[in-house]
């Protein structure tokens, strides 16, 4: 019997996971860095040529001469997509093709 309170105390502790305590408002994801210049790094999927087997640095901006990255001004993140805004350009870029945000400080 103490086996199982346990195990489901354990299970109840993994699922809820480390989430801040119920007093702090949780703000939409980057919304604190609008504005601010980034590095979004795509996913290296077959799409981008990098499904390989091989080790891949997660801010690695250049793989077999194709690019792999994209710098600049993050302007507005939406359900499915983040638009960034690069010299005369913007990018809305899909959620999904994103394997990293890096912000600069």
């Amino acid at each position: 019997m103490h086996t199982i309170s346990a195990i489901l105390v354990t299970m109840t502790l993994f699922l809820s996971g480390c989430g801040a305590p119920s007093s702090v408002i949780e703000k939409p994801p980057f919304s604190q860095n609008i504005g601010k210049n980034c590095t979004v790094q795509f996913r290296r999927g077959d799409g981008l040529g990098a499904g390989q087997n091989l080790p891949i640095s997660p801010t690695t901006d250049n793989i077999n001469g194709s690019d792999v990255s994209v710098s600049g001004k993050l302007r507005a993140v939406a359900d499915g997509w983040v638009t960034l805004e690069v010299q005369n350009a913007e990018y809305c870029i899909p959620r999904e093709s994103i394997l990293l945000i890096q912000f600069n400080r």
